[in-house]
Formats: C-alpha cells, structure tokens, sequence
C-alpha cells in the first residue's frame, strides 16, 4: 500500500463532499444541542467559535443560527465543501460566520477562540497529535474544546469492511469512482442509526453517497478508546480533560460519573443502566475516574464518544457533570495496554 498524503483526503472529499452536497433547506442542530446541554442558557454573547474541519457547513450553520451572538468560523481543507457551506449560510441567511480553507497540520488563524469544535476530523489526520496540539494552541485562557472520535469497540465491523475494500482496491486507489464501485458491490452502508439519534438534518437533504464514502472510502481512519484520546492531550496546552458523552447505536448518552446532572437525567448514562446487580454498582463507584470509563465502554461498545479539555477553571462554566468527569491533565495516565487493538 502507497502512502496516504493530505492531497488524497482532499481528493476524496473534493469528489465526495461531506457531510452533503446538497444546499438543502435544513441544517443539523447536533452541534447546537451538545452545547446547550454544556452550557445552559448562556448565549455564548460576543463568543468566539472555530469548527475545525467544518465540511458542507450544515452543523456548523445550525449551531451559528440558534447562537446569534456569537461569533463563528468554519475552516477546511476542500474547496469544494467550503462552497457549498457559504451556498447554505446565503440560503439562510445566516451572517455570524465565515469560512476559510485552511489545513489543521498548519494552523496559524492569528486568532484564539473560547469554544473548538471538531466532529469526527482529527482522526482522519494524517498526525491526529500535531493536528490536535495547533487547535489547542488557538484556545482562549479560559477556552474549551470538543472533539468526536470513532471508538474502537462498537465500529469494529465498521472498519473491518473499510479494511476488505481498501484491501481489493489497493492497487489503484487513487480512482475514486473505482473505489465507490467496489464499495458499493460490497454493500457497504452506514446506517442511518450508527451513532445514535444526534442527526436533526431532515433526510431529503443528506447524502448517502457522501456518508458511505467518507465512512468506508476515507484513506485515514483512526479509532481510540478512552484513555488514548485523553492521553492525546497531554502534549497539549490545555489543564483538564473529560470525557462527555457516547454514541451506541440507536442511542445517545452523556457521561456523569457523579450523577449530578438533575437537568439532562433522561440524557445521561447511569450507574443503573450499566449494571443490575448492587453489588456490582457498589465494586464499579469505588473505582478511579479512569477505570469507570473503562468499564462504561467495555459495557456499552460505543461506536463513538465526545472528549472535551479546556485551559485554567474552565470547566466550571460547564454543567456540573463535566467536574465530576474532569482529570487534571498531569494526573491523566499513560493507555492501558490492550489485549483487543483495531487501527
């Protein structure tokens, strides 16, 4: 197998344009809910906000129209999505946001920003570290940044078909329309219920195409399990990390390993949930931070999970849950080592 360069993810989502093509008449509000449920009724008023590898626009524009006040930036690495995403800000009419093509493994905005956001891109980098230390480094001193990864456990048939189609399509990769035929004479399909219910997009306006092709097309694909994505931040000029929330599929849970967050009860993944037995409950409360984590996704197999980190006190100014996920960046432990690996 060649190796993978950035100019073949861009040839790839030049062709496939992520997450649609389509200047459709709605937008996906994913984004937005995340956020509301981290920072209540603050309207985020004069807030600065950066969606690293913002694709076709359609989160990025949900979250800037239900937060007017902010101030928002979308930057990626294809024209041809950052056309469609400046189409759909025009089509409704949203003036909070610009759009700039740049490359997350060169990031230089001039600027910092007091919210990150970057769903499901930097483990499509080429150096997902390098990548994640220049978004850091943009971060305000009380700035916060969400990233989604894939995990491991629940995208493991996933990625297993992902591996049989690069594997019968290696000899000529850089033909794409190749790659889509074999995918397709493979039946490969991202179902709609893969990573839980967080898709408000209306789905005459998705396009499967673009889904299936950046699912099992992409030449970069990494997955983490908890402990790997929260050791990333290490490097990073950040002072705590937290995990926040699972996608399984059909289902969607936040992490509270507290069980404080009263307001998103019915949201939230508790101890109840994970086990019957109050024996069990009893031996998994009386574990570190770290070692729940670990047993929630050996238990639940998510199919991907949201881990945030910010600078100083930050995650003060967050619901209350994320304290109680928090770890101070020094006390965060090297990854467990693995008896079960899928990269």
């Amino acid at each position: 197998m060649s190796s993978v360069s950035t100019e073949d993810v861009v040839a790839m989502y030049s062709q496939y344009p992520y997450p649609s093509p389509t200047v459709g008449k709605s937008l996906s509000y994913d984004i937005a809910n995340l956020f509301y449920f981290l920072c209540g009724k603050d309207d985020l008023n004069y807030k600065k906000v950066l969606d690293a590898g913002c694709g076709t626009g359609q989160r990025v524009l949900g979250f800037a129209k239900r937060y007017p006040k902010a101030e928002f930036q979308g930057i990626d690495l294809t024209q041809a999505s950052l056309e469609v995403a400046n189409q759909l800000a025009r089509s409704h009419r949203i003036h909070n946001i610009t759009f700039k093509q740049r490359n997350i493994l060169s990031l230089d905005l001039k600027e910092k920003f007091n919210f990150i956001v970057s769903t499901g891109v930097v483990h499509h980098l080429a150096d997902p570290q390098r990548g994640l230390e220049n978004l850091c480094r943009h971060l305000t001193n009380d700035g916060v940044i969400c990233l989604w990864y894939y995990h491991p456990l629940g995208e493991f048939d996933r990625l297993l078909g992902r591996e049989l189609l690069l594997t019968l399509w290696d000899a000529d990769r850089a033909n794409l329309s190749k790659g889509q035929r074999i995918m397709e004479q493979l039946q490969l399909r991202l179902l709609p219920e893969q990573y839980g219910t967080t898709a408000t997009q209306k789905e005459r306006d998705r396009n499967q195409l673009s889904i299936d092709a950046d699912a099992f097309m992409h030449p970069i694909v990494n997955a983490y399990r908890f402990d790997e994505a929260m050791a990333m931040f290490k490097t990073c000029e950040v002072d705590w990390v937290a995990v926040n929330g699972i996608n399984t599929p059909q289902s969607m849970k936040l992490v509270d390993l507290m069980q404080v967050d009263e307001q998103a009860r019915e949201l939230c993944l508790w101890d109840s949930d994970l086990f019957e037995d109050e024996g069990l409950i009893d031996l998994y409360r009386s574990l570190s931070k770290v070692n729940q984590l670990r047993a929630i996704e050996l238990l639940t197999k998510p199919t991907g999970f949201t881990v945030m980190a910010g600078r100083r006190d930050s995650y003060q100014k967050l619901a209350r849950r994320i304290e109680g996920n928090m770890l101070p960046k020094e006390e965060v432990p090297e990854p467990y080592p693995r008896l079960l690996r899928v990269d």
